[in-house]
Formats: structure tokens, sequence, C-alpha cells
């Protein structure tokens, strides 16, 4: 199927477009789709929901959404990610369902959405319920995203000690980001102990990523509650032996 040069030129627009964009640009693109009769074109529609809930209008990327006559996964996906994005967790959900009911199958970013929503509004148990389903029922193999989206739903809730451990158990390598989602939680519910596990689980690791001396930084504080200034010491070491990562 030959592919309208123009509809092509938005798509890629609409892809490339800053994440913040301004609310009119978005009215203009919409404006310039429905003029042209390229309102059934679902990439367009995808990228237009995507772009509504970025500027924080969750009424109209429900409006594109439901005015699609055809829906595909990433359609729902971005539908359940605009509503995630805006709190809506149980709405979030629903969509979940009734995707499922229309034979739609999720995908690894209809989950990244659904755990987002959980995250955002502290649903531990469902969280962990669609965490554990999505390889066990979808066999999909859970990526950085969905653990990142499971640290953070079980920092807030302050179940430190099983955020840490799904960290060391994950089939990806953790990033920076997952770590220093971690220790913002132990210094939220003051768990010392732990952040000292972290930071020598780095030491001993002897590792150089970009990210360690953020980590260790914010690290700092804990750990000079129960050792005086051996964090500091570390952090200094490693922010000058490794300067070119700032």
């Amino acid at each position: 199927m030959d592919v309208n040069p123009i509809v092509l030129r938005v798509y890629i627009f609409c892809k490339r477009v800053p994440t913040r964009i301004h609310w009119n640009s978005v009215k203009k693109i919409r404006e310039y789709i429905d003029e042209h009769g390229y309102g059934d074109a679902v990439n367009l529609s995808n990228s237009l929901m995507t772009m509504y809930s970025q500027t924080g209008r969750l009424d109209k990327a429900r409006e594109v959404f439901k005015g699609m006559r055809n829906k595909n996964v990433v359609s729902w996906s971005s539908m359940i990610s605009s509503l995630a994005m805006n709190g809506r967790a149980k709405e979030a959900i629903e969509a979940f369902r009734e995707m499922q009911k229309l034979g739609v199958q999720p995908d690894d970013q209809t989950f990244t959405g659904v755990l987002s929503a959980c995250s955002h509004c502290g649903l531990v148990d469902a969280g962990l319920m669609f965490f554990d389903c999505i390889s066990k029922e979808f066999g999909i193999v859970p990526n950085i995203h969905h653990y990142g989206c499971m640290v953070d739903l079980l920092g807030h809730a302050g179940l430190l000690d099983q955020a840490y451990q799904l960290i060391m158990s994950m089939g990806v390598k953790p990033d920076s980001t997952m770590w220093r989602t971690l220790v913002g939680a132990c210094r939220i519910h003051g768990h010392v102990t732990l952040a000292e596990q972290v930071i020598e689980h780095f030491v001993e690791q002897g590792s150089r990523k970009r990210g360690l001396c953020s980590v260790a930084k914010h690290l700092s504080f804990s750990w000079q509650l129960r050792e005086g200034n051996e964090t500091e010491e570390v952090y200094e070491e490693e922010s000058t032996t490794n300067h070119t990562w700032l």
C-alpha cells in the first residue's frame, strides 16, 4: 500500500516535536490533519494523542481516541499512558481491561503505561499483579522501564527491601536512575542500612558508569549518619578519578 507523502511528513513531524510542545502548535497540527482528510490515519491519531497528553489536554486525547474507527495496540497504549500521566490510574486499568476484551494483545509499551499508572497512584497490589503477568501470561520479557516503575512504586510505599531485591534479580542491568530512585526512597523513609548496601554494592563492583557520582552524593547524607565522613571520601575519590563523567 502506497503511503501518502504528506501524511508521512506530518507523521515524521509529530514524532520529532519537543516533549513539551506548545498547545497552539498541537492545535494547528490537528486542524491540518482534519482539513486534509487524514483523520483516519492511525499513526497520526496515535501521535496526536501523545502530544495532547504531553500538553496536559487529556480531554483532547480522549476525543481523538474515541473518534478513531480503527485502533491498534499503539492506540490503546497511548491512551493508557495518557491516563497514567494525568493520574487516572483506575481509568488506565479499565482501558487495559477493555483492550483485552476486544482481543487486542498488549505489548511492552502497554505495560509501561499500566505500571506507570499504578506507580503514580500507589496501587501496590495492582502493580505487583500486572508485573507478574507480563511474562507469565503474555510471554513478554520485562524491560528496564517496567522495573523502573516497580522500584518507584515499591519505594514510595516504603517496601524498600523488596525494591532492592527486585533490582538485584533483574534480567537487565539497572541504570543510575533506578538506583537514584531507590536512594531517594531510602532518604524519605530513613532506611540508612539499605542506603549503605547500595553504595557498598557500587564500591565492590568498581562501577565507573555515568551517574555513580550523583548516586554517591545522594547517599552521602545517610552514610554519614552512621560512618562519619567515609561516604564523602568515596564520593570525592570517585569525582576526582572520573571527572569526565560530569
